[in-house]
């Protein structure tokens, strides 16, 4: 789950069933309601668990950022990182951070501006850890509307 700007917050699921692509649902009541729960098709999903995390919020310039990392694949693979500058509506850039096995992974926002990215690889045999930058990320590809 991550925080929206307007204090609702958002809930990025796996896919248990229909479609392989992660499930969102946002509450504007601190969790007492849900709106209905949509695919996010820009967001493949094996049914792995993934992560979503609030880098900043927007400062009226529009600049708030999520982030999310999970497969970029039907299968546990490809490991992406993907930018929201609306809140997880959309996901326009994206970047590889691993091409090979990639499944649970976890994002943190470092004291230094980086990301951390914890996650697993070799078939669930290694744990990894990856720092990236936000400059690194924004070169990413810009994905078709």
């Amino acid at each position: 789950m991550v925080e929206l700007n307007d204090g609702s917050v958002r809930l990025n699921s796996r896919s248990f069933a229909g479609a392989k692509v992660r499930k969102t649902s946002v509450s504007k009541d601190g969790g007492a309601t849900w709106s209905p729960v949509e695919g996010v098709p820009a967001l493949r999903d094996p049914s792995c668990n993934a992560s979503i995390l609030r880098y900043s919020f927007d400062d009226g310039a529009g600049c708030g950022k999520v982030l999310y990392s999970g497969p970029d694949s039907l299968q546990r693979d490809t490991g992406t990182v993907q930018l929201s500058l609306d809140d997880g509506a959309t996901w326009p850039v994206k970047r590889v951070l691993w091409p090979g096995s990639y499944a649970y992974s976890v994002l943190t926002k470092l004291r230094d501006g980086t990301v951390g990215c914890l996650f697993e690889t070799d078939g669930a045999k290694r744990i990894v850890f990856a720092r990236f930058s936000m400059a690194w990320l924004e070169a990413g590809s810009a994905k078709a509307p």
